[in-house]
């Protein structure tokens, strides 16, 4: 001890580490380890409790914080005076200073990824009824709640326009070099069926083109041409029709064989679902034997369109009524109806179907002379049931009727928004169809479905459009 004194007295500084290590020295091996897992112990113990105050993980922090969110929760409570507080500043705040303008959650399910065909222009929003507009009734209600969600097999475009199957056969009689070739139009399947209607009539366009060539390029001729039979209510049509075309066989290598399969429509014009073209020079043993030659070929989808049109939808859920406001046309085919544009004189014809297609009401604009891009600004109106809502669609269809026709068989003009009487045949074979559009909640296509919900979700507005005609 006198020892240990002495060291530590002198001064020196390193008193406090020679006591250090005289009492580590003096520790038995069991005490050191003690000593080495009581600090582990309290290290982590400090770790704990830091955890359990800082994060929730912890159940204690659950145990500790209790009390105080329920004193929060208390009507009473200091922090719910300071949140009401805080609110109504907040309130106070957004009254003095402008608010943004709120973006619209994207949509899911049937809208997803959808995007319209006139993205170049505007859509047009216009107020039809101010009045009663925030009425509480259980059918606008639902209106603005009705779902998005929808079959999307309705709305999708189909990938293809299915397959066509037909044959081929050159056959020569005396002269080895006139013959006749024999086209055998057999069948196609999976056509893609109507916009608003889950069937179609198809029938086939065959037509011969020989391709001339000269220095200022090539061009094609048809040679001829043919028509199938149409066939009712079917995808996977058998037509299995032959049709003859006499044809030199040195010209057989500049000929191709387009065949377009269309679906015949009641109400309004052909629609062209897609196309194959086959060149006769890719078929080696068709000009070198006589043999059948068997032809499988996925028809290529069609992407014509014949003009646009706007109009608009609304609905009046007081008065159950569905408004179609059509306003102009713009870049129509008027050489598909006319070759003079002078003589082009455009009128509207609406048809409200349902689900099945068949046929409940139909309306009619006037008929007036007009150019490419008529202006119509007319409406009509159908008594539409809010039930029926879900199910129907409209029929915009777009029809040149030549000035010297009359407006009805007595020759009268009458009022073009009417229905024609009972017996009235159907429009004359002179008021050509320049293209149509279907709109509705299950039809094919984009523009046309957003447009239909849209007006869904917007009871007594009108919310217009343009489409492309087809």
């Amino acid at each position: 001890m006198a020892a240990v004194l002495s060291t530590s007295g002198d001064g020196s500084g390193g008193g406090g580490d020679a006591l250090t290590l005289d009492f580590i020295s003096g520790l038995t091996n069991e005490e050191k380890l003690l000593i080495i897992v009581g600090s582990a112990g309290a290290v982590l113990l400090i770790v704990l409790l830091v955890v359990c105050l800082v994060g929730e993980v912890c159940p204690l922090h659950t145990v500790l914080y209790k009390d105080e969110r329920s004193l929060g929760s208390r009507p009473g409570s200091l922090s719910s005076s300071r949140n009401l507080g805080n609110s109504r500043s907040q309130s106070r705040d957004d009254l003095d200073t402008p608010r943004p303008a709120k973006k619209r959650p994207e949509r899911t399910g049937l809208l997803d990824g959808l995007s319209l065909q006139s993205r170049g222009r505007d859509s047009t929003y216009s107020s039809m009824s101010d009045s009663g507009r925030h009425s509480p009734t259980p059918t606008l209600a639902s209106f603005r709640s009705a779902p998005l969600s929808g079959s999307s097999e309705s709305v999708l475009e189909r990938s293809g326009a299915g397959q066509l199957n037909f044959s081929l056969q050159y056959q020569t009689n005396g002269d080895r070099q006139i013959g006749k070739l024999h086209i055998n139009v057999q069948e196609a399947r999976d056509l893609p069926s109507r916009d608003y209607v889950g069937t179609c009539d198809p029938f086939v366009r065959v037509t011969l083109l020989r391709e001339k060539r000269s220095l200022r390029g090539s061009r094609s001729s048809v040679v001829c041409e043919f028509l199938t039979r149409t066939l009712r209510h079917t995808r996977s049509p058998s037509f299995n029709q032959t049709f003859s075309a006499e044809i030199v066989k040195p010209d057989l290598k500049d000929c191709a064989l387009k065949l377009t399969v269309f679906d015949e429509d009641r109400y309004g014009s052909a629609t062209e679902m897609g196309s194959v073209t086959q060149p006769l020079r890719v078929l080696k043993k068709l000009i070198t034997s006589e043999a059948i030659q068997t032809v499988s070929e996925d028809i290529r989808p069609s992407s014509k369109t014949y003009g646009e049109l706007l109009f608009g939808l609304s609905y009046l859920p007081t008065a159950q009524r569905l408004t179609l406001t059509i306003s102009r046309g713009s870049a129509l085919m008027t050489s598909r109806v006319t070759e003079d544009i002078q003589q082009f004189c455009p009128y509207v014809r609406a048809f409200l179907l349902s689900g099945s297609g068949r046929l409940i009401k139909k309306k009619k604009t006037a008929a007036k002379p007009a150019g490419a891009s008529p202006i119509f600004d007319e409406t009509v109106v159908f008594d539409l049931p809010f039930a029926q809502l879900e199910v129907v669609t409209v029929l915009v269809c777009v029809f040149h009727r030549p000035p010297e026709v009359a407006h009805n068989s007595n020759g009268a003009s009458g009022d073009p928004g009417d229905d024609p009487p009972e017996g009235r045949q159907p429009p004359s074979r002179r008021e050509l169809c320049v293209g149509k559009v279907a709109v509705g909640r299950h039809v094919r296509g984009d523009a046309a479905v957003t447009h239909w919900i849209s007006m869904m979700q917007s009871p007594r507005r009108t919310v217009s459009q343009w489409h492309c005609l087809r």
